[in-house]
């Protein structure tokens, strides 16, 4: 059975985060979360690359973002056993 091309493009959005347990939007938010936290981590290394007397934040340190992305990934593993909504 054929598949209509809409319910093809809606599972582009839907089939991934279901699997892990989470909405679209929610997926959306868990994504854009750890992006936004990399995104600031990885300016502030390549401004340290540039100007070595930079100082990295602890907050965006390894240590602390290693503990983030844990903490995300623990997230994660939160909403694939908890029950759907």
């Amino acid at each position: 059975m054929n598949k209509s091309i809409l319910t093809r493009m809606l599972e582009w959005f839907t089939l991934h985060p279901q699997s892990h347990g989470m909405s679209y939007w929610q997926h959306l938010k868990f994504a854009w979360s750890v992006a936004a936290q990399l995104v600031m981590s990885v300016t502030v290394f390549g401004l340290h690359g540039i100007v070595p007397a930079f100082k990295i934040p602890k907050s965006l340190d390894f240590e602390a973002t290693i503990y983030y992305l844990e903490c995300k990934n623990k997230e994660v593993e939160i909403y694939e056993v908890a029950p759907s909504s």
